[in-house]
């Protein structure tokens, strides 16, 4: 990592001399320097040179062949001996765009190669040296008039650009020198210089011969050179095997080694195979053991960076074979298996892994606190225990070691929080501590009556009052500047949940509360508790989990973060006075629902931290913008809680293994998409050449094709996930059709023949869209598709619909006779079956809503006049009683006197009630051997008592059934709408309660509003 071992021990000399040591600011009021984080290109094969055309594709020459580069995916170009124009060589040693755009490679075994677009294929270009071939090529340049310089195995040589002839160079120096050419530059005056296995050679003019350029090495004749460069001043860099790197100054031409900035100065002993400039004044060369070295051309400033296993976004290999700046100004880093790019353009977040520069001597902490006090210095928390103190800026550092303050080594530091005098707390799992501004006198917190809070996870100051919070609830304490702390009140169970995990003032007299499972808005003139609902499938409530944030924006909107259930927006109220709120989560675009953190900035923008990453939130429409590695979050996890606003308005989260710093004043206008290409096009299933996608003649589909498959990109390597795309078939498709950044794919089938012009285009985080790429696609019809086919075919088919017309009428009319005799007899048997469907649908009738037994309306008739009259009493067309009638004792009459008697009586029953009720009032069978009966208008009392008493009177008058006489009582239930109930089912439920009554009451009775009734 970024200046790791060089600080870690510069720190701890500054330390132990109670002196504070600091780095090259790169943002303002900020000098603590951020890590640099490399992202590897998903699916490479490491890089040996690399090059980038006009078009915006990136080629790579690796030690298994060619690859192009669009920003999501590779495609590769391998040798293959049976196929012509394939690649020569897989060994890929140099790439060279000229100023035509053409692709020049250089294999170790094959020569030099050409890359044709139009037929997607190389050709070959000869190098002859001394009647014999040369398959060694180690580098490309341009002769500044359309030509090639090609450094060999056993020479330069000239290629012209035109005719693609070469030519050896010959030269005396150039004679002299034995091996390999291992690189070339030609400078912005002209000047060719040549790094061989003897030293540099320049040659100022063409007509002059090469000079050698001594180079101040002590233990060789001459190193061997690897690497020539010029950066954006105009100096020369030259890369040596062994002896370091070396620069020439462009206007005194004077040769001074590079000195790495520490004490044993290892780079004057490495080996330096390929030299770039990240971006103006910082030059980077890569070594072949040893890592990267970052030079600083002001100061001459040099410092290390090597691979760490434990980050994944470090240094991706320390041996590195190739170092490229594309045009988005991203460098690229190639080794021998891999290949990862970084921004240096980026200045809206930093990383400081737990290393540097924060971790000091520490190594791997993750910051679980993270507090900025007055004074603009930042506390941190480290997990393996102590405090550092960040001044940053200064650049400076103090350590509060565990073992030397006894105080911190009693319980895990969960909280910091600046009192208004200056003076800091710090909550703990054991209890609450007090320290002054510098975090020394650290002392535990005892109140007055000898009492000591428990655990302490959560801060909050307002005015004098401390309020804490942990696992056994919320403390309020007095915390004057000159006294002693008091200990006011304790909540516990009023809470609900007692576990608070977040603490922040509201508007007025408001303290919000978050605890694990909930909200709870605490009223602090009246004391009142308000626990809000919660309602997981209500987008307007809480819903539910964790509360793992709070935070009022500059409009007095509260904001929720919930662990795993995203963030909700207060958004009003609802009639309760409970706030509504408008609820993000990944489907708006958070990197993750698991959210840790919500900070604002001094624009109002919210920040908030998860479980993956950060994301900005505008307060006004709500829109999120996630970033991550892209955009240098190195830090994906971050901790509940942690994090805090800088004076100076820096944004600190603290995450797994170091923290993450956000720079608002430092963030740049959204980036408007790439330039867009196609990658890739397809006419039915066959691959269309490069060559001919930037040719302005259609695209032509024969008619044994009619498919298309087109695959485009923008070609941004710096955020691809970030871009949106659409397209268009104008002449087929209606509008732009969108398509996501994992499929950039227009796809037709059957197409019909015509002429389309095929549109596609892409939007970057600015929203804008980009002129979109046009295509002109031709479908070619098949024979038959003609126009003069289809004119002959025309009039043959009119000629033969004009004979089949007159035929067609013939029969017709023969036809029309038949008919008639068959609608005759067929309407006289319709008639007769319509008095059959008719009398079939009263039998159907009858059994659907009557039963068949006593022909009284059965249980579903009975439900439709029941709801009919519960909503014209609903609408106050008045009550009605509803009676639930159960014989006594039927079951009796059934197994003594048999199955036909107990019919009979049920008939009976059934005609005694139909003739005690009016023509208004119903009466149903629901069932075996109970009945119902509605009264509508029977709001007295008296009325239903005495229709009750005549059914019970008449109902237990002896029934004759032949020689036998049966006498069975009944029982009544009685209930009415709406006093009993204002639906079916609280009716049914509160007249069979009271049916229940009368059973219990000795039967033979009725009961109503649980009143007795005496037997008839």
């Amino acid at each position: 990592m970024r200046n790791a071992l060089a600080y870690a021990g510069l720190v701890l000399l500054g330390l132990l001399a109670g002196q504070s040591v600091a780095l090259a600011a790169d943002h303002a009021g900020w000098s603590l320097e951020g890590d640099r984080l490399f992202l590897p290109a998903p699916g490479s094969d490491g890089a040996m040179s690399m090059a980038q055309d006009s078009q915006g594709f990136l080629w790579v020459g690796t030690q298994g062949g060619l690859m192009r580069w669009d920003g999501y995916r590779f495609r590769t170009y391998a040798p293959d001996p049976g196929t012509p124009g394939s690649l020569p060589d897989n060994y890929v040693t140099t790439l060279h765009i000229d100023g035509r755009d053409r692709l020049w490679v250089g294999t170790s075994a094959g020569g030099l190669a050409r890359y044709e677009p139009d037929t997607d294929g190389f050709t070959v270009v000869p190098l002859a040296v001394k009647g014999a071939t040369e398959f060694d090529v180690s580098a490309i340049i341009s002769d500044g008039a359309g030509g090639l310089w090609v450094g060999t195995g056993r020479g330069i040589m000239h290629v012209d650009g035109d005719s693609g002839q070469a030519l050896p160079l010959n030269d005396v120096a150039l004679q002299g020198q034995q091996g390999r050419i291992e690189s070339l530059l030609r400078d912005r005056n002209g000047t060719l210089w040549v790094g061989t296995r003897h030293g540099v050679l320049r040659r100022t003019q063409p007509a002059a011969g090469f000079s050698p350029l001594a180079l101040p090495v002590v233990d060789a004749p001459y190193p061997v050179i690897n690497a020539l460069f010029e950066d954006s001043a105009g100096t020369v860099w030259i890369g040596t095997a062994r002896h370091g790197a070396f620069t020439v100054d462009a206007k005194s031409a004077a040769v001074r080694p590079v000195r790495e900035s520490s004490p044993d100065n290892a780079l004057a002993t490495d080996t330096v195979r390929s030299i770039a400039e990240a971006r103006d004044g910082e030059v980077w060369l890569g070594t072949a053991a040893t890592g990267l070295v970052s030079v600083d051309t002001a100061t001459g400033k040099a410092i290390r960076e090597r691979h760490d296993g434990a980050q994944p976004t470090s240094l991706p290999n320390d041996t590195i074979f190739c170092l490229y700046r594309d045009h988005h100004g991203l460098v690229w880093v190639g080794g021998a298996s891999t290949l990862s790019h970084y921004d240096p353009g980026q200045s809206l977040i930093s990383t400081y892994f737990g290393g540097n520069p924060i971790r000091s001597a520490i190594r791997d902490n993750s910051i679980a606190v993270v507090m900025a006090a007055a004074d603009g210095r930042i506390w941190l928390s480290l997990d393996q225990g102590g405090i550092e103190i960040l001044d940053p800026q200064r650049g400076s550092s103090t350590l509060i070691r565990a073992e030397t303050s006894p105080a911190l080594a009693k319980g895990a530091l969960t909280a910091l929080i600046t009192a208004p005098d200056g003076s800091v707390y710090l909550g703990t799992t054991d209890g609450l501590y007090h320290a002054n501004s510098e975090g020394r006198s650290i002392r535990r917190v005892v109140f007055g009556n000898g009492s000591i809070a428990g655990r302490m996870e959560r801060l909050y100051f307002e005015g004098d009052r401390l309020w804490a919070g942990g696992d056994d609830g919320l403390w309020e304490i007095e915390a004057p500047a000159n006294g002693e702390p008091v200990l006011r009140r304790h909540l516990g169970s009023e809470l609900g949940d007692q576990r608070v995990t977040v603490i922040r003032g509201g508007q007025g007299a408001t303290l919000w509360i978050g605890t694990r499972s909930g909200l709870v808005r605490l009223d602090r003139s009246t004391g009142t508790l308000t626990r809000l609902p919660v309602d997981p499938l209500n987008p307007e409530a809480l819903p539910g989990g964790m509360i793992s944030a709070l935070l009022l924006d500059r409009r007095g909107r509260l904001w929720v973060g919930a662990f795993g259930r995203g963030i909700q927006v207060e958004d009003g109220e609802d009639p309760q006075g409970n706030p509504r709120f408008h609820r993000l989560s990944t489907r708006d675009g958070l990197p993750q629902n698991s959210v840790d953190m919500l900070l604002m900035d001094k624009k109002g923008q919210v920040w908030a931290s998860t479980d993956d990453g950060l994301a900005q939130i505008d307060p006004d429409t709500l829109a999120v913008r996630a970033y991550r590695a892209e955009e240098g979050v190195g830090i994906r996890g971050n901790w509940i809680g942690s994090g805090t606003v800088t004076a100076d308005g820096h944004i600190i989260f603290g995450g797994i293994g170091g923290v993450t710093v956000v720079h608002p004043d430092s963030a740049a206008s959204p980036k408007a998409a790439s330039r867009l290409a196609i990658t890739e096009a397809r006419v039915g299933g066959r691959t269309v050449p490069a060559g001919a996608l930037l040719s302005a003649e259609p695209l032509q589909i024969d008619s044994q094709d009619r498919s298309l498959l087109i695959e485009f990109s923008a070609l941004d390597f710096a955020d691809p996930d970030h871009q949106r795309y659409s397209y268009r078939l104008i002449g087929f498709d209606p509008d732009w059709v969108s398509t996501p950044n994992t499929r950039r794919l227009a796809s037709y089938t059957n197409l019909p023949p015509g002429n389309y012009t095929m549109q596609v285009r892409a939007a970057g985080p600015d929203g804008q869209w980009l002129p979109p790429l046009e295509r002109a696609v031709h479908v070619q019809p098949a024979w038959y598709q003609h126009l003069g086919v289809r004119i002959a075919g025309g009039v043959i088919g009119l000629l033969l619909l004009v004979g089949l017309v007159q035929l067609r009428t013939v029969y017709l009319r023969r036809r029309q006779r038949e008919l008639r005799r068959l609608v005759a007899e067929r309407t006289a048997e319709l008639e007769l079956r319509s008095v059959e469907l008719r009398h079939s649908q009263q039998q159907l009738e009858q059994m659907a809503y009557f039963d068949s037994l006593t022909g009284l309306p059965n249980r579903r008739m009975f439900n439709d006049e029941l709801r009919r009259l519960i909503a014209r009493s609903a609408r106050g067309q008045g009550n009605f009683a509803l009676l639930l009638v159960d014989l006594d004792g039927f079951k009796q009459v059934n197994d003594v006197d048999g199955h036909d008697a107990g019919d009979a009586l049920l008939v009976a029953v059934a005609e005694r009630l139909r003739g005690l009720i009016r023509d208004t009032d119903s009466v149903a069978r629901l069932g075996g051997d109970e009945f119902a009966v509605l009264l509508p208008q029977s709001e007295e009392d008296g009325g239903i008592e005495a229709t009750c008493a005549r059914m019970l009177a008449s109902l237990a008058q002896p029934l004759t059934l032949g020689d036998r006489t049966i006498q069975a009582t009944a029982s009544i239930g009685a209930a009415v709408c709406p006093q009993e109930g204002t639906s079916p089912d609280e009716l049914y439920k509160s007249a069979d309660l009271a049916l229940y009554e009368a059973k219990r009451a000795g039967r033979n009775t009725w009961r109503w509003r649980m009143k007795l009734s005496l037997p008839a």
